[in-house]
């Protein structure tokens, strides 16, 4: 237990008898008990609160890493939503772009018919 064996545990038995009495022994075990009970109350705690530490550190680390991420996603959206406004602006095609997707309520039908529309009209420009 702490690096002492059998017989020397009943040497120091032994002088505790000698020197305290056996009527005294019971109420200083219980002393000594509730000591030790309270230093491993005062360990665990620790414990957890090192364990949460750790857990507050790795879960900061997964924010970071998740905000990192979300700006690099937003700065692409936009970095393609503006290549997008500038290839549609390019190609004289803004304004049937935004005549297909600003109508909502068309079927697919619809958009086939007017996909057809568009290349007819492309193609008499040409």
């Amino acid at each position: 237990m702490f690096g002492i064996g059998f017989w020397e545990f009943v040497l120091i038995t032994v002088l505790v008898l000698l020197f305290l009495g056996p009527e005294r022994i019971g109420p200083i075990m219980r002393t000594i008990g509730k000591i030790m009970r309270e230093i491993q109350k005062g360990a665990i705690e620790v414990r957890q609160a090192l364990k949460i530490d750790d857990e507050l550190e790795r879960i900061e680390e997964i924010k970071k890493t998740i905000v990192h991420d979300v700006i690099t996603q937003q700065e692409e959206v936009e970095r393609i939503s503006k290549n997008s406004e500038e290839t549609k602006d390019n190609d004289g095609e803004k304004k049937r772009w935004d005549e297909l997707h600003n109508d909502n309520t068309i079927d697919s039908e619809g958009v086939k018919e007017k996909l057809a529309v568009t290349k007819e009209g492309s193609n008499e420009q040409k």
